[in-house]
């Protein structure tokens, strides 16, 4: 799956430049799609968060007096915020390098096994790997304690032993899987004769 990047007739004619022009043009470009981007979350995004909050300021006592203005203004903002900043990176790194981008949008065919490919990504990605199993783990650890009756600070030091346990011996697992796979090197594909 090819990583979502930002595309608009705006960045193809950029893009269809030469080096130089493109250099001049990256940061005009960029903001201005990212403020087009912001426009358009903004558009569907703060009728809805006006909606809810009012219901909740009218409603609930506890939204009235635990949150504050700063956070109330901050479940507005940014979301607006995250996809401009988004947009607007997504533009100028592509335009400052297209051809990285041609790099990584191009889709290989391959012929590992899927367990291969796996073992692959781990060994080239063993932090994504902890985080991506550490995380899930102590939020089920988190949500396993809730059904015994605990009280919350209770429940949160079981889940901080229990799932330091579990991140240390995700973390230990990886870091054995990254070993064996340097000293025996990534699974290669065939080459068809």
């Amino acid at each position: 799956m090819a990583p979502f990047v930002y595309n608009s007739e705006a960045v193809q004619e950029a893009l269809a430049r030469p080096a130089q022009e493109r250099k001049k043009i990256t940061t005009s470009l960029a903001i201005r799609e990212g403020s087009k981007a912001a426009l358009g979350v903004s558009a569907v995004w703060l009728p809805i968060t006006a909606y809810l909050q009012y219901g909740q300021s009218s409603y609930s006592n506890i939204f009235r007096t635990r949150f504050n203005t700063s956070s109330r203004t901050a479940v507005t903002i940014m979301p607006i915020l995250f996809a401009f900043g988004m947009v607007s990176e997504q533009v100028s790194s592509r335009l400052a390098n297209p051809q990285a981008y041609a790099n990584s949008s191009t889709s290989k065919k391959t012929n590992l096994a899927a367990h291969e490919r796996l073992a692959n990504w781990i060994h080239a990605h063993p932090f994504r790997t902890i985080i991506m199993l550490g995380a899930p783990g102590v939020a089920a650890v988190f949500i396993s304690e809730g059904g015994q009756g605990l009280p919350l600070a209770q429940r949160i030091m079981h889940t901080r032993v229990l799932g330091q346990f579990w991140t240390v011996s995700v973390l230990a697992g990886t870091m054995m899987f990254h070993d064996y796979m340097e000293a025996h090197g990534p699974f290669v594909e065939a080459v068809p004769e």
